[in-house]
């Protein structure tokens, strides 16, 4: 088995979708995402954590504490909601995030659905499609349906190409969505779906069985943040130069996480660094935190 083969953690998270998305949207529509709070992912890149990485970080991760932690040198990253915030670009909203369950009553539910393989599901491509061609839709549907699909794609993915539903007790007001804490939401999902892959790991590998195992959540905000935490030596900068502008999803490409592949993965900076203002900030705080 080659190395590649043996990763087991496969996600559906996709910088790619959104940014191709984004770019497709009408001025009159970005210039609203914008009015709403939400212009950062209208940057979004287009990158791809490698999986390999993902994997290695995620099996060093105490989902409790939100916490990586590295035994080669005892080094550790105590994950934050004000990270992912920093990370992602996202408004520092306090309300607590709303979640419905699928039994709950949505005045929005069932204009997400549509006939599909087993009864009505509300998939991804028909959502995206609703934002490419509904020049009829208003304001406060619009905005709607571009946030299911940036949980889908970026904030909060799932196993399968749905949007999440559960979230619409969040978005009934589009000029409210930035007031809530999704910083602390998605943090919280991620630690959960970390938890749950590296059971469904243990067990594949006591039962001596490899498999595939599928997991949610917007896993490579913890590659991104474990990246700003490295300290490269001085030699490796003359091959490649990270860009630490903010916000990192606007900013990180797909040969920053190469970079970091080819770093000695247990050499861990003790000064936290992101950047503010054109200028390095450096923050000194007990586990890395903010």
């Amino acid at each position: 088995m080659t190395k590649k083969e043996s990763i087991m953690l496969q996600s559906r998270y996709s910088a790619d979708r959104l940014h191709d998305i984004v770019k497709g949207l009408p001025q009159r529509r970005k210039d609203l995402i914008c009015t709403q709070k939400w212009g950062n992912l209208l940057n979004i890149g287009k990158f791809s954590a490698p999986k390999g990485l993902l994997e290695w970080i995620v099996d060093r991760i105490n989902p409790k504490l939100g916490e990586f932690r590295n035994p080669r040198n005892n080094t550790n990253i105590l994950f934050t909601r004000q990270m992912v915030e920093k990370a992602l670009g996202l408004p520092t909203g306090t309300r607590p995030v709303v979640i419905i369950s699928k039994h709950e009553e949505s005045p929005h539910r069932e204009f997400y659905k549509t006939d599909y393989e087993h009864g009505r599901r509300a998939p991804i491509h028909h959502a995206a499609t609703m934002l490419e061609k509904g020049n009829d839709l208003d304001d406060e549907t619009f905005f709607r349906t571009f946030f299911l699909v940036a949980l889908a794609t970026h904030f909060t993915p799932g196993t399968g190409n749905m949007v999440p539903l559960e979230y619409l007790g969040s978005l009934e007001v589009a000029s409210e969505v930035c007031e809530y804490a999704w910083g602390e939401q998605i943090l919280k999902d991620v630690m959960s779906k970390a938890d749950t892959f590296q059971k469904k790991k243990k067990k594949a590998l006591l039962d001596g069985v490899f498999k595939k195992i599928w997991v949610g959540s917007c896993l490579p905000v913890l590659a991104i943040i474990y990246m700003d935490h490295l300290d490269f030596p001085e030699s490796s900068l003359s091959t490649h130069r990270i860009n630490y502008s903010l916000p990192r999803s606007s900013h990180v490409t797909d040969a920053d996480f190469e970079f970091v592949m080819l770093a000695d993965k247990s050499r861990l900076s003790q000064t936290h660094i992101f950047m503010a203002h054109n200028r390095f900030v450096h923050l000194r705080q007990p586990h890395m935190s903010l």
